[in-house]
């Protein structure tokens, strides 16, 4: 049934920042275009890693037709500031800048960031998600503070467990000697 398994060979998962300062390599860049597909909003996301291999993912969300010029603006500079810190000074074509990256070392800052959904169940549920925050260049090391760190604000709290109390209600509603 499970023959020849001593050929087969394991790939080591990864290990993944958690939130801090971090001295990285770029080693990937992908952007939306390549995907099948297309997201709502197009993105560019770069894929760095420690020198103890431990690696993450830094997205960097572009525009679409709904996008505030304000928004546009921010994550315009945001990107090039990114991309300057990596050593890029030739801003003329995005799509060469992203590939001189390539290679590269930076400072980022890395913070987590909570946020509620519903499970597969339809459960409310708090999750975490680890973003890029800022980068210094390769000489300019980054002291990582918890405030970068963003909770759930009042507002989504309560959003939040007003789901959960709604959860539970049609829970306790729901007949239990149904045959499915």
């Amino acid at each position: 049934m499970f023959d020849n398994m001593e050929s087969v060979n394991l790939e080591d998962k990864p290990t993944y920042l958690k939130e801090g300062a971090y001295l990285v390599k770029v080693k990937s860049v992908k952007s939306s275009d390549s995907e099948k597909v297309k997201p709502k909003i197009p993105y560019v996301e770069f894929t760095v890693e420690t020198s103890n291999s431990s690696v993450a993912r830094l997205k960097f969300l572009g525009s679409d037709a709904n996008t505030s010029e304000k928004a546009k603006e921010i994550r315009l500079k945001i990107f090039k500031q990114f991309l300057h810190n990596c050593g890029i000074r030739d801003f003329s074509n995005w799509v060469n800048a992203c590939k001189e990256t390539l290679g590269k070392k930076v400072n980022v800052c890395l913070a987590k960031r909570e946020y509620w959904t519903n499970d597969k169940d339809g459960q409310p549920v708090i999750k975490h998600v680890v973003e890029y925050k800022f980068s210094n260049p390769e000489d300019k090391a980054i002291m990582f503070d918890v405030k970068y760190n963003k909770s759930l604000s009042q507002q989504d709290m309560r959003a939040y467990n007003e789901a959960c109390q709604f959860a539970n209600a049609a829970d306790a509603s729901a007949p239990g000697d149904m045959p499915f």
